[in-house]
């Protein structure tokens, strides 16, 4: 968790959507303001004193490489998930209960 909040690697070029933990819970409006805050920094998903916890779920894209750490590319996989033998997106899942997950 340090190494995405600490540093260059907090700052995000642009707002990203978090969504709070009441979001996707049935009868819930899945867009509706309450249930998504704006982000500027990776930082701000681990505000432990907001009343929601927040969770953050990135997709990365090839243009993402210079812009945030996509950490699926910095982990070293088995051989058998080498490149073109299986596809796999590369996405970044951060929460506010102190969970980094790749």
């Amino acid at each position: 968790i340090d190494y995405i909040t600490k540093g260059k690697s907090n700052e995000l070029q642009r707002p990203k959507l978090a969504f709070n933990s009441s979001w996707g819970k049935p009868g819930a409006d899945l867009i509706h303001v309450d249930h998504l805050v704006p982000v500027q920094k990776f930082s701000e998903v681990f505000d432990h004193d907001s009343e929601n916890p927040r969770n953050l779920q990135m997709f990365h894209r090839d243009t993402d490489e210079k812009t945030i750490p996509v950490l699926p590319s910095l982990i070293k996989w088995p051989t058998f998930l080498e490149e073109g033998s299986l596809k796999m997106d590369k996405a970044t899942r951060l929460s506010q209960k102190d969970a980094l997950t790749t």
